[in-house]
């Protein structure tokens, strides 16, 4: 009975711990991703050539690309059905704060008006970027 006892007990600390491990790289993967789309954005903001702005754009897309797939991703865990609320709200502010950003602010820039695109940036998108930390911080304190 004791070695029964012992094994449950193993079993159970390895489940815990694996899927806490799991979690918080997923979470850690969103916010690490998150962070270099918002600094390839920031980047743009001081840049006048092109060239560079294109490529800083790519790079920003780039890391977008890994921010939605990593949410998928989390978002389909089912050991992760605590924070399916945070993570959706989370989707919610993400997809405005692309959208503001490939539709207003890079068009902005590209037309060198870096200024307005500044204002966008260092406001509304500063908001939704606090908001979206705030929300990845209660999934993992879930």
């Amino acid at each position: 009975m004791n070695r029964l006892y012992v094994l449950l007990l193993v079993s159970i600390s390895f489940f815990v711990a694996t899927t806490s491990t799991a979690f918080a790289g997923k979470v850690e993967d969103i916010q690490t991703k998150l962070n270099q789309s918002r600094q390839q954005t920031m980047a743009m903001l001081s840049e006048t050539d092109k060239t560079v702005l294109d490529m800083r754009y790519e790079e920003a897309l780039a890391s977008s690309k890994e921010v939605d797939a990593s949410l998928q991703s989390a978002l389909a865990d089912l050991s992760l059905q605590a924070q399916h609320a945070s993570f959706e709200e989370f989707k919610q502010v993400w997809d405005s704060f692309k959208t503001t950003r490939d539709q207003e602010i890079v068009p902005l820039l590209m037309a060198g008006k870096q200024e307005q695109a500044r204002a966008l940036a260092q406001k509304v998108q500063l908001d939704r970027f606090k908001r979206m930390n705030v929300l990845l911080n209660e999934a993992r304190s879930k």
